[in-house]
């Protein structure tokens, strides 16, 4: 009897030190390493979106389709990306009810007349509503309703920009691409539901992967038509 409960304890402690062995080797699960980061998820979660938008929300307003941003969206960045496709060239940005233009530029149209602008005047500012216009001429505006959108109040963006260089910094000590933070980030804004920012970080990739390339270009087709 005594010889059974010796063999039974050394089984017992030999478990318990294999199971300790394999924890130690397993080590804690990373959560971010069990997403799937893929261009292809993060653009599904903004055509499966509940807010408005779906494909033809941009419309042609006077031969122009806009992309990004939408009216109403928040802004987590103060220096945003003004996406539309057509023959305007000329845009500017003006803040809401006030007169005069903060920004005005002509963009140089990209394949199929999509242009891109990244807004290169002073940092907008946090909390406040801004208006996107663009141009037939340099001087004459488009007939239609200037584009609104607000960048959030510092108490938003804040815990947002921590979040984001604590990710910057763990991607980095992990040698990664710069796309793959990039996509990192965007999906970031795509569980937050900042279509705009999430769009921001998807324009902003100087040369994008094949498989970057085709879910923008499914994008621009879901909302022009």
């Amino acid at each position: 009897m005594a010889s059974f409960a010796c063999s039974f304890q050394r089984l017992l402690v030999a478990g318990l030190m294999m199971g300790l062995q394999v924890g130690l080797h397993s080590g804690s699960p990373d959560p971010a390493a069990a997403r799937p980061y893929s261009w292809h998820t993060i653009f599904q979660s903004w055509l499966n979106r509940k807010d408005p938008g779906k494909k033809g929300e941009g419309g042609t307003r006077d031969g122009a389709c806009l992309i990004t941003p939408k009216p109403g969206q928040p802004l987590w960045n103060t220096r945003p990306v003004f996406v539309w496709r057509g023959d305007r060239r000329v845009m500017a940005v003006r803040q809401a009810s006030k007169g005069g233009v903060l920004f005005k530029q002509t963009a140089s149209p990209g394949a199929e007349k999509l242009q891109r602008l990244r807004y290169d005047g002073e940092p907008l500012q946090a909390g406040q509503t801004y208006e996107w216009l663009l141009f037939i001429t340099p001087s004459i505006p488009l007939r239609m309703d200037p584009i609104r959108f607000q960048v959030m109040a510092d108490r938003d963006r804040a815990p947002i920009t921590a979040d984001l260089q604590v990710l910057e910094q763990r991607l980095t000590a992990q040698n990664a691409s710069r796309e793959e933070i990039t996509r990192q980030r965007a999906d970031y804004f795509a569980q937050r539901q900042l279509w705009a920012d999430m769009l921001q970080e998807a324009y902003g990739v100087d040369a994008p992967s094949e498989e970057l390339k085709l879910e923008l270009n499914t994008l621009v087709k879901n909302i022009c038509g």
